[in-house]
């Protein structure tokens, strides 16, 4: 077998595109009895991969001792699970920890090694000892034991890589590295760690900076402190005036730290034997059925898979996204989820999706929680037209949790926390029933491999206006609550780099159609070919941003600014490079308001006409010669007066260089009408629309295309649960002979110009499920009372009772009556 590898996005084997639809099988929580009924069951669902965390904590119990032959418990035989999965055909995606979290006990670190390595269980801020089992990952103790471990799961692994004939093409790293710490607030605070970072700001600061920076420091040799004081002792307790240098700082070196754990794991199994594999890192972050603290994993893990020159090639990132239902609500989290993890890629790394919810999200057992059958059908094929060329079932199949012998006396005596019953959330439950979410969720996957070497070349036609990521506004994982200034600037970043900004002009230009592609803003060709940008801004940001930011706008950018002008850098101090040149001053937070109560904000200027709204988060500005777009009610039209001049407001409309900006100081709803003006101001284009009169449509549409051709697949998601019937144009031309029926809560995946050897769909209504291999026959879905079909071919279309074809034009016009058909039509040719 070929390794993985990858070219432009794409995941490669044997050198061709190939699309990877996997399911997380966690054989230690099945008998092996049981292991060929879920694998039957992943082939029924249209998968073609394997993934399975191995747990360090029941595999090597006692120190020494590892077991992956079953010689102590049936389920510890990964060796004999490895077999059965490549005699069934599977390729495999293995996940060795150390760390695995999967409810286990330790989150999946062995007992002994917490005995074994006291010193690596880090403090927190004060000393305060940790919440969560966390470790710190560059302790010499710990690292010794997990290379023993690694020696022992990798040298099994290395001999089924495809340079020995087996199916392991793919291995995780450790498991949401950082996540621990940050879900805590509790930084790795050890002994070593801090020497780490002392050492590493002598190295960042020549003496002169470093004594700016940290007086307490000095210009001493590798930054030792001149205090009498450790770097513990300094260090637990960040004081002014250096504390927000700490928290820049702290953050940068841990970013740095963790690719260095990456390189070390990776050297382990490279140094088991493995090879011809790819690496993956997984990002975590959504929580709650939303995606806005899903970029600080990217912001902390960003360097493990995108680092120059520190052996990053061969590690590719994964994204964990836990959402419930798919619809109006985080429809555009899941999105900007996808796109930020796209843009903190280098070019040519695949994007992959490793953990992918699409279970029932019955997660407490109670079905409280339940998503509708539609959630994993929509979050995949989002998935799929979003460019994720590995998308991992996650839980897959559910299973029990056995107790330990002896066992540990902590209330259960089992290997996880969840109790004996584990993954009843997931598609195939604990007693291998599948779910009511099931029979979808496989529909769709068996759509999606069916045409799996088309998406594994298609990417999104994006339009040229991007949504701004600074991935810098989102190193807030730890934040030393005794300072002030840390803390009022994490409260700012929390208030204004998300939030609003998805929820009113992301949503807004999604259902719009508009193909908005993501720009990571700490590369410095982030810009280039951009014509628009959408940004959440805070009051913080560093100089160089600003500065390029400035230079994007004057040679004839739109800009699309949310939250506030900045007007400092990182560490609090004074930076007003973007505000000078707009000419913006006198700025003045909202009061607050006595119950919360805010004022309403009046829409003017070409915004004039569409009422007032209430709002209680806005901040008001002067700007000269600018049009204002926001004002606040009680304070009147003419906001004023103002000390620099010019008329004060919370919203503007302002030509600057050869660009022009909207700057939006003041939460904003998602209003439809508004944006199309915004849109028109700014000159945003977009290449696709629909005729959907109702604002706020409900639908969401974005067109893929192969690389190296033209064909196309128009992606629609119904997020409401009415049916709706529209048309869709492309460059103010229409895509389709006739208007779409989309039903309710439902969604299509329609060709356009797809070409499948026997005959070309030019354009088809109804949706393409399956071309069934060595026969002319094109299998569609029954959705709509009728159908419109159109292809090319030299074999005459087959006509039915209910399918008739005409020539005409060169191609073959062919309708279906489905009013009496099953769900499937099936199209004959020849």
């Amino acid at each position: 077998m070929e390794p993985m590898t990858y070219d432009r996005g794409q995941i490669l084997l044997g050198g061709k595109p190939a699309l990877l639809l996997s399911g997380e099988i966690h054989y230690f929580r099945l008998d092996p009895a049981d292991w060929q009924d879920r694998l039957d069951k992943a082939r029924e669902c249209g998968l073609n991969t394997v993934a399975a965390y191995i747990p360090w904590l029941i595999h090597e119990q006692k120190e020494g001792e590892i077991d992956l032959e079953g010689r102590f418990h049936p389920r510890h035989n990964l060796k004999a699970f490895i077999e059965l999965c490549e005699k069934n055909g599977f390729y495999l995606f293995l996940r060795p920890g150390p760390f695995i979290m999967a409810e286990m006990k330790n989150d999946g670190i062995p007992y002994w090694v917490y005995e074994r390595c006291p010193e690596a269980v880090p403090r927190g801020f004060d000393g305060v000892p940790p919440t969560t089992p966390t470790l710190d990952y560059t302790e010499p103790s710990f690292l010794a034991a997990a290379k023993n471990w690694y020696r022992g799961v990798m040298g099994l692994i290395a001999e089924h890589t495809p340079n020995r004939g087996g199916n392991v093409i793919a291995i995780q790293l450790d498991n949401e590295i950082g996540m621990l710490s940050w879900v805590s607030n509790k930084p790795d605070l050890t002994a070593n760690n801090l020497a780490n970072f002392t050492a590493w700001l002598g190295r960042r600061y020549a003496g002169e900076e470093l004594s700016r920076r940290y007086p307490p420091l000095g210009a001493a040799p590798q930054g030792a402190p001149q205090s009498g004081q450790t770097p513990s002792e300094l260090f637990l307790r960040p004081a002014p005036p250096w504390d927000m240098a700490f928290h820049d700082d702290f953050a940068a070196f841990t970013r740095e730290r963790y690719a260095r754990y990456v390189q070390i794991l990776k050297g382990y199994a490279e140094e088991a034997g493995v090879r011809d594999v790819q690496f993956v890192v997984n990002i975590h972050g959504t929580g709650g059925g939303r995606g806005f603290t899903y970029p600080i994993g990217v912001s902390q893990l960003e360097k493990t898979y995108a680092g120059e020159g520190n052996g990053a090639d061969n590690v590719i990132s994964g994204s964990d996204l836990y959402f419930d239902n798919m619809e109006m609500r985080n429809f555009q989290d899941i999105y900007l989820c996808n796109g930020i993890t796209a843009a903190s890629n280098p070019p040519g790394k695949p994007l992959t999706c490793v953990e992918f919810n699409a279970g029932d999200c019955n997660y407490g057992d109670d079905l409280s929680g339940r998503a509708r059958a539609s959630s994993g059908d929509f979050k995949l094929r989002l998935a799929a037209a979003q460019g994720n060329k590995l998308v991992n079932v996650y839980l897959f199949c559910g299973g029990t949790n056995y107790r330990f012998d002896p066992p540990p006396e902590d209330g259960n005596g089992r290997i996880a926390t969840t109790g004996e019953r584990h993954g009843f959330a997931s598609p195939i439950g604990p007693d291998g029933m599948p779910n009511q979410n099931f029979p979808r969720l496989a529909r769709s996957a068996r759509q999606i491999a069916a045409l799996g070497d088309k998406i594994a070349r298609s990417f999104i036609e994006y339009d040229d206006t991007a949504y701004g990521f600074i991935p810098q506004d989102f190193a807030t994982e730890y934040v030393y609550e005794k300072s002030a200034a840390a803390m009022a600037k994490k409260r700012e970043l929390e208030a204004r780099r998300g939030g609003n900004v998805w929820e009113s002009s992301v949503r807004a230009l999604l259902l719009s159609g508009m193909a908005l592609r993501a720009a990571n803003l700490s590369r410095p060709d982030a810009l280039d070919g951009i014509r628009a940008l959408v940004l959440p801004a805070s009051k913080y940001m560093d100089a160089g941003l600003q500065g390029r930011i400035l230079d994007f706008v004057n040679a004839g950018g739109s800009l699309l600014l949310h939250g506030r002008i900045p007007r400092f850098n990182a560490l609090g101090e004074d930076c007003r490079i973007l505000a000078d040149a707009l000419g913006a001053g006198d700025f003045e937070e909202s009061p607050g308001y006595r119950f919360g109560y805010g004022p309403s904000i009046v829409q003017r200027g070409f915004l004039e006409g569409f009422g007032e709204y209430h709002c209680g988060d806005y901040e008001t500005f002067a700007l000269k010669n600018a049009l204002p777009l926001l004002s606040v009610y009680e304070n009147g039209p003419a906001q004023g007066p103002s000390a620099s001049g010019g008329q004060k407001s919370c919203g503007f409309y302002q030509e600057l260089g050869k660009g022009r900006a909207v700057l939006l100081q003041a939460a904003y709803r998602c209003y439809f009408p508004q944006y199309e003006k915004i849109k028109a101001a700014l000159g945003m284009r977009q290449g696709l629309i629909h005729d959907i009169s109702t604002p706020g449509a409900g639908v969401f549409m974005t067109l893929t295309k192969t690389l190296d051709g033209d064909e196309k697949f128009l992606y629609l998601i119904n997020l409401d649960d009415i049916d709706k019937d529209f048309n869709v144009y492309r460059h103010g031309a229409p895509l389709f002979p006739r208007p779409i029926h989309l039903p309710a809560d439902e969604a299509l995946t329609l060709p356009l110009g797809v070409d499948f050897g026997f005959a070309k769909v030019l354009a088809s209504t109804a949706e393409l499920l399956s071309v069934p291999p060595g026969e002319k026959t094109l299998i569609f879905r029954n959705t709509e009372k009728t159908s419109e079909i159109l292809a090319e071919t030299p074999y005459a279309p087959r006509s039915t009772p209910h399918i008739q074809a005409e020539k005409t034009a060169g191609f073959w016009r062919i309708r279906t009556d489905n009013r009496l058909l099953d769900e499937e039509i099936r199209i004959c040719f020849g």
